[in-house]
């Protein structure tokens, strides 16, 4: 049978689209989750957690390692204190003071290498649990902003809208809300054919998806690369009531709007407004439990994510003291000899796992008002339980997982 995704699209623009999506039906039933945390207790008695968590494997030989390293620095520190005793200069001030601030600032650091963890889900055990149907599996707004079609190119929001649509999760516990800042007709026209192609066929082989894609993607980029919408793109009279609503005084600072968060001249916190108003929205349509907040230019590439949240979100254990499970990023497009730390493996893979052995992670997700245009900032993917929830926590854990961050 086939079923139908809800993908909605908030824009600061004159109009409001709802757009059903045709997808396909995953590859077979999706294994049931009881949310009873009686239920998951009793499983995970039964030897088969849902996740695990363990020390990295060489987390005792760099622990020696910073043993020594800490008795050469004070050493090295003991011998410019002598040396400025014997010969008070200007320089030999200079140097003790400048190797006192880097001691200082590898001290600090080995607080994240002490403990550096390691969890693993395992997914499999979820079929385990006694469930009754797909009903039990909580739902998830998805939230994608966007606000400058050229320097967004709108196929990459579509990428990434496309890409957590494909999720094996239940399409009516998955909705997808599309916030465009800018109020571009350009993100429509995306949308609008990124909607035309998923509907025009069912279960379609390889090469024609491969094929509809890049018909859909040349289109996209053809107009975005001239900046007009030509009437030869346009399908339908309501495509074409849509697209005459934007005039010669329209600007993303001045236009109606079904929906429209306040602006002014000053800051208007860009992306955090941005998700505000989409809380609010979505706490009135959908009303999620769970919330994820995405870039315009990433794409999930495993369409597992949601039920590797799940082995969290769903644990009774965790359930006191978790806020939010997080995904780190991996970007596609850098040089593999690149000397400029672009991958942000400190703040992406180092920093959380050391700290997720302490006392939890940092929030690292886009939604905490980050600057967006940042394309190489180290920000993660996190699963939100929405307040007043009946999952809300109070803590925090890092969950290993993939995102891919698109560089254009």
């Amino acid at each position: 049978m086939g079923s139908r995704m809800k993908l909605y699209l908030r824009r600061d623009a004159p109009i409001m689209c709802t757009v059903e999506l045709s997808l396909c039906p995953t590859i077979s039933k999706l294994v049931h989750v009881l949310a009873s945390p009686l239920m998951a207790l009793t499983d995970q008695s039964q030897g088969l957690p849902l996740h695990t968590r363990a020390l990295l494997h060489r987390t005792s030989a760099n622990r020696v390692f910073a043993v020594l390293y800490l008795c050469a620095i004070l050493a090295l520190l003991y011998h410019h204190y002598l040396a400025l005793l014997n010969s008070t200069t200007i320089v030999s001030f200079l140097i003790l003071l400048a190797d006192a601030v880097l001691a200082f600032m590898w001290v600090t650091a080995q607080a994240f290498r002490m403990c550096p963890t390691q969890r693993q889900v395992f997914i499999e055990h979820l079929q385990h649990m006694h469930v009754a149907e797909e009903s039990d599996y909580p739902a998830l707004d998805v939230f994608i902003c966007t606000a400058d079609p050229y320097k967004e190119p709108p196929i990459g929001v579509v990428n990434t809208a496309l890409s957590v649509m494909a999720y094996d999760y239940p399409v009516e516990k998955l909705s997808v809300y599309v916030s465009d800042d800018g109020g571009s007709q350009l993100t429509l026209f995306a949308f609008m054919e990124a909607a035309r192609v998923q509907a025009l066929i069912r279960l379609p082989e390889a090469d024609q998806i491969k094929l509809m894609y890049e018909n859909m993607r040349v289109r996209v980029e053809t107009v975005v690369k001239s900046g007009i919408i030509s009437h030869d793109y346009i399908n339908s009279k309501q495509e074409l009531e849509a697209f005459s609503r934007w005039t010669d005084g329209f600007t993303s600072q001045n236009h109606p709007a079904v929906i429209q968060r306040e602006k002014h001249q000053v800051t208007h916190n860009f992306k955090a407004g941005a998700l505000n108003a989409l809380l609010r929205v979505s706490a009135t349509m959908t009303n999620a439990p769970v919330i994820l907040p995405l870039d315009s230019d990433m794409y999930s590439n495993d369409p597992q994510t949601p039920l590797r949240a799940l082995c969290y979100i769903l644990d009774p254990s965790m359930d006191p003291k978790l806020a939010y499970v997080q995904f780190p990023q991996i970007f596609y497009g850098i040089n593999k000899n690149d000397i400029y730390g672009g991958e942000a493996r400190h703040g992406m893979l180092i920093h959380p796992a050391g700290m997720d052995g302490l006392k939890g992670p940092m929030y690292l997700g886009r939604a905490l008002g980050m600057d967006h245009w940042l394309r190489t900032s180290t920000l993660a993917i996190c699963f939100n339980v929405r307040d007043g929830s009946p999952f809300l926590p109070s803590y925090k854990a890092c969950v290993s997982g993939k995102f891919t961050h698109q560089f254009a």
